[in-house]
């Protein structure tokens, strides 16, 4: 009877626990808004970005499928800036399907992000020049002092 009782405890927790949105980290929610956006999931990108903003909206959700002709997009560069509450990400260079107004097909993914409670969600998206990315990274350094790199962890 008490292994019984133990292993309800032990299923209620993991079915409470299932739920739960994972991503309390500026990189786990970028890359997840990455492979929810590039795979057309655009429901769950949409809860993984700030309400009624560009990086919310169907339209931005829906470009990202047809401007990268790629099913991922690594994430090397991530900025935390723990006591404002915000981080920016920088993707690899990437090209996209069609140039820009001006002209431009490979740079960078800029992404802006914020802290809501206790998880991250992506406030802005842009795409930059690698340069202009570089500088968008330095002054996100100087307007955060305590800013952090997170490193990617290797797999294995």
């Amino acid at each position: 009877m008490r292994w019984n009782v133990v292993g309800i405890v032990l299923t209620f927790n993991c079915l409470a626990f299932a739920g739960e949105t994972p991503h309390h980290n500026p990189r786990s929610t970028i890359e997840a808004y990455l492979a929810a956006a590039l795979a057309g999931k655009v429901d769950e990108a949409v809860s993984l970005a700030t309400e009624d903003r560009e990086a919310s909206s169907d339209s931005t959700l829906q470009d990202f499928k047809t401007m990268f002709d790629v099913k991922k997009i690594k994430v090397p560069t991530v900025w935390l800036g723990e006591k404002n509450g915000r981080a920016i990400a920088v993707t690899e260079r990437v090209k996209i399907t069609e140039p820009d107004s001006a002209g431009q097909d490979t740079g960078c993914l800029v992404f802006d992000l914020v802290r809501s409670k206790d998880r991250w969600l992506v406030d802005s998206v842009d795409f930059d020049t690698d340069e202009k990315a570089k500088e968008q990274v330095e002054g996100f350094k100087k307007e955060n002092l305590d800013a952090q790199l997170l490193t990617l962890k290797p797999k294995g």
